[in-house]
């Protein structure tokens, strides 16, 4: 049997890291090419880590949000956990 939750969540809009990545951006008052770009500077390190942090909470992959932000499955996992950190949930 079909919950009203599963439903609701059926109809929930799919979301993308390229998405992601322009609000976080946005918010920040950077342009989308930080994110995406090879930067190691902490701040760039930080936004890079929330977007992946975000689309993992969105669902999305490991492998999924590397290959969006070019970069490898491991580099992800690492961020998504530091930030998981900063926040207290680890």
């Amino acid at each position: 049997m079909i919950t009203e939750a599963d439903k609701a969540s059926m109809r929930m809009e799919r979301v993308t890291v390229r998405e992601i990545a322009r609000q976080v951006a946005k918010e920040a008052g950077v342009k989308p090419a930080v994110i995406f770009g090879p930067s190691r500077k902490q701040k760039d390190f930080r936004l890079r880590a929330l977007v992946c942090y975000i689309a993992r909470r969105h669902g999305m992959s490991y492998p999924r949000i590397g290959m969006a932000l070019g970069r490898d499955h491991s580099t992800i996992r690492s961020a998504v956990v530091n930030e998981q950190r900063r926040r207290g949930e680890v």
